[in-house]
């Protein structure tokens, strides 16, 4: 099994035919677009990606036919990804949850 790291992002796929719809790519850090499939996902809705998207990973999989074959997603936290300023919101908030007013006393 091979990785491959990037950003998973969901753009239109076969743009003008009945089948256009948006599916995830794995944009590497090459610049390189690789449409990603994942076992049992509908490749119309393409859920198995969703709280991935916009986010840098670390992908396993096999590529085949130009399309990778995912086996693994892996998000690589940082500084600028979504999840991390939601959580960096997150603490100031249960601060609050804790009296103010027993801590000055």
């Amino acid at each position: 099994m091979n990785k491959f790291t990037g950003t998973i992002t969901y753009q239109v796929f076969a743009q003008g035919t009945k089948s256009e719809c948006e599916r995830p790519y794995l944009i590497t850090e090459n610049g390189d677009k690789v449409l990603l499939y994942k076992k049992n996902d509908n490749p119309f809705e393409n859920r198995g990606f969703a709280e991935y998207a916009d986010r840098q990973v670390v992908l396993e999989g096999e590529l085949v036919n130009g399309v990778l074959h995912v086996e693994t997603v892996e998000a690589i936290e940082t500084a600028t990804d979504p999840a991390a300023g939601t959580a960096e919101k997150s603490e100031p908030a249960q601060t609050e949850q804790a009296p103010s007013a027993k801590e000055e006393e």
